[in-house]
């Protein structure tokens, strides 16, 4: 009976196990014992960490209380084992919590299923013997499923992107701005920047970002000489927080900076040409290939070669001259290569440099001759030089300067942009200060490859030539010189003869002066000191009239001697206009003289009175018989009596 009832029995549980329906996380006993799990919703781990509690619930789906005995919390995952309470009941129909509070989970098992299982003995009891009933020992259990996830800030993820990674200056690249909200939290009032690449805010299509959503916006850069480095900033507002995020990596465009550099040096010219060195550097930050080198008429003279950056080449280069001898050959350079876009590159030196050509200083022959002369011998100021250039090179001569270097303070003179060959004459006037006694002239000039020629300072003595003015006349021999060189060509030989000539001619004149003025001065002391005649005529006597008495005519002979005269008073004195003979009575002169009337210019003829004079044959002067009160004279001009020559006298 007792084995009937057992089976019924076991028949109908097993009935009632199949029919209760088991969840898809939960695995529910034969009691109807089920487990569910719950994670503070406050918990909010970015990263492993503590939770702040989490909470165990217990079903029991039966009909009658229920009891697990021993019952124990566990998750391999996370290392909990956690025995609950030795016995837990549970009414039917009900449920009981427990909680575990800083439980600790690691940063791997986020985002991640986790398996929580109760486990507990349920403890039954068998058939009844003679004296109690058997108890039955059977482990259960049952689990959950959770996933606590990771708590994600409540950010924009922005991220910027270019099209190419180099560029060169001047070209247009364009960035591309993603804006993505992977939270669950709407954010508003965004703003968006990119200092390294603009210096305003960029437009974005709109303000606001939903949750989950995200926007794109794109920014055309002209490139400049610089690189440009996106790493863009965006503000905006999320639960009521302002707040900002920047993007995590940078990204870059190199500018493409494609220059040469070169520099030229130039050497003195020989008989092969002029030598340059040349060097050529890539001050860029790219490379270039295939590089030639080449000058102003396209002759290759060096490549095909390739620069890195900073990198540079040295080369030798000889130029030659135009074939013209009459102009100058200016060379440049220029170089051709191929830059990092695989493109065309060309550089041009702006400087051009000129190719002189070889000059042998036995091609230079020029000289330079320079003669002295004064107006005359009473003039040893104003004077005139009288310059000879003679050019004989064999290459043309330009840019002649001639300067004096003492006492015009080496002032030029003449230029000359070219010095004509063969012969150039010409005469320099100068004013000449007692003080100079040496003159010094020079001719400076460039031959054809830069390089300055000149003559042989010509000094002249002025001091010599002011003294052989007055020095008696001498025979000029052929070869003698007056200050100066001289050439023995015939023209200019003929012109120093002359001019000697006309020097000795005036320094006679100046003798032969000074010896009249000599005796005229002796003369002048036997003159009666009160012998008087006005102004600057020429005195005439009319000797027909009778003799002066001789208390008031005295007769000067050439020696001094005095000798007494006798005449009749004569009452007019004749003067001598510039070109006629006129007579003027002696009060009327007397009256013109006190009034300082000038002489009439036209001439008169006066009625005259005549004197015969009687003197010796040597008489020179006559004393006037109407002046009584001696006074000084002086020597004015030619006095003619008889034939006989002195200064006339003239009263002051």
């Amino acid at each position: 009976m007792k084995r009937l009832i057992s089976c019924i029995l076991t028949i109908a549980f097993l009935f009632c196990a199949v029919a209760v329906p088991l969840s898809a996380t939960d695995a529910v006993n034969s009691h109807s014992i089920s487990l569910a799990l719950t994670v503070d919703p406050e918990a909010e781990l970015s990263v492993g960490g503590a939770l702040s509690w989490l909470r165990f619930d217990i079903h029991n789906g039966g009909v009658s209380e229920y009891t697990l005995n021993n019952a124990i919390i566990s998750c391999p995952a996370i290392g909990l084992n956690e025995r609950l309470e030795s016995v837990v009941t549970v009414s039917a129909q009900a449920a009981r919590e427990f909680y575990l509070y800083g439980l600790n989970i690691p940063d791997s098992v986020l985002d991640t299923e986790l398996t929580f299982e109760l486990s507990w003995v349920d403890i039954s009891y068998g058939p009844l013997d003679i004296y109690q009933e058997t108890p039955i020992y059977i482990n259960e259990s049952a689990s959950a499923t959770i996933v606590i996830e990771r708590f994600i800030e409540p950010v924009i993820s922005i991220q910027s992107s270019c099209n190419i990674e180099l560029a060169k200056p001047d070209t247009t690249v364009e960035f591309v701005y993603t804006l993505e909200n992977a939270t669950k939290f709407d954010m508003t009032n965004l703003v968006l920047y990119d200092e390294g690449i603009v210096d305003t805010t960029i437009v974005l299509p709109s303000t606001s970002l939903l949750a989950g959503a995200s926007m794109t916006v794109t920014l055309p850069v002209v490139m400049g000489e610089e690189n440009l480095i996106s790493q863009p900033l965006v503000t905006y507002t999320v639960r009521n927080q302002p707040t900002q995020t920047a993007a995590a990596e940078a990204v870059t465009v190199e500018c493409a900076i494609i220059e040469l550099q070169m520099s030229v040096q130039s050497f003195a010219a020989t008989t092969e040409g002029v030598e340059f060195a040349i060097t050529v550097t890539n001050v860029g930050t790219q490379p270039i290939t295939n590089i030639r080198l080449y000058d102003e008429i396209n002759t290759l003279i060096d490549g095909p070669f390739d620069l890195a950056a900073s990198q540079s080449k040295s080369i030798s280069y000889v130029a030659t001259a135009a074939q013209s001898a009459t102009q100058t050959r200016y060379i440049s350079f220029h170089a051709e290569g191929t830059d990092c876009f695989l493109e065309p590159y060309i550089y041009n030196d702006t400087t051009s440099y000129p190719i002189i050509p070889y000059v042998d200083s036995s091609q230079i022959d020029i000289s330079l001759s320079a003669t002295l002369s004064f107006a005359s011998s009473a003039d040893t100021e104003n004077a005139t030089v009288f310059f000879e250039i003679i050019n004989n090179s064999e290459v043309p001569i330009s840019n002649a300067s001639l300067t004096e270097q003492y006492y015009l303070g080496s002032q030029s003179i003449a230029d000359f942009a070219v010095l004509s060959a063969g012969v150039t004459a010409f005469s320099y006037d100068i004013t000449l200060s007692g003080e100079v006694t040496t003159l010094a002239f020079a001719l400076n000039a460039f031959d054809p490859s830069g390089n300055p020629c000149s003559t042989p300072t010509v000094v002249i003595d002025v001091s010599a030539i002011r003294e052989s003015l007055t020095a008696p006349s001498t025979p000029m021999i052929e070869g003698d010189t007056i200050g100066g060189t001289i050439d023995t060509s015939g023209i200019a030989r003929a012109i120093r003869i002359a001019l000697i000539i006309i020097c000795a001619i005036v320094a006679i004149g100046v003798v032969v002066a000074l010896i009249l003025y000599y005796f005229e001065f002796k003369l002048k002391s036997a003159i009666p000191e009160d012998f008087e005649i006005h102004t600057t005529g020429k005195i005439i006597m009319d000797e027909t009239a009778a003799e002066f008495p001789a208390e008031i005519a005295v007769a000067v002979d050439e020696t001094g001697a005095r000798t007494p005269m006798t005449a009749a008073p004569f009452e007019k004195l004749g003067y001598v206009a510039p070109t006629r003979l006129r007579y003027i009575s002696y009060e009327e002169e007397k009256q013109r003289v006190a009034e300082r009337k000038p002489l009439p210019s036209e001439p008169e003829v006066i009625e005259t009175k005549t004197a015969v004079i009687n003197r010796p044959a040597n008489v020179r002067l006559i004393r006037s018989a109407y002046e009584k009160k001696p006074r000084p004279l002086v020597w004015n001009e030619v006095l003619r009596v008889n034939g006989l020559t002195a200064d006339g006298l003239n009263r002051r």
